[in-house]
């Protein structure tokens, strides 16, 4: 059992991206920390989608997205 396995009931894409980040933590960490860059990057979208809140439309960077978050 992953840590990542609690999220395969409602969000699977998250549990996949999860248990992919902890398969290369110790073989591969560059890409495990890719992996868990994109986990973050889906959880702001569902956060900001939750919210009811649009993603900006321009220049979509992660940084701008998460900002949105905080104001």
């Amino acid at each position: 059992m992953g840590n990542f396995e609690f999220l395969n009931r409602k969000w699977k894409e998250l549990a996949k991206m999860g248990e992919l980040a902890e398969q290369y933590l110790y073989s591969d960490t560059n890409t495990c920390f890719i992996k868990m860059g994109m986990l973050a990057e889906h959880i702001v979208k569902y956060m900001l989608a939750y919210d009811g809140m649009a993603e900006p439309d321009d220049n979509n960077t992660y940084a701008k997205v998460n900002n949105i978050l905080f104001f």
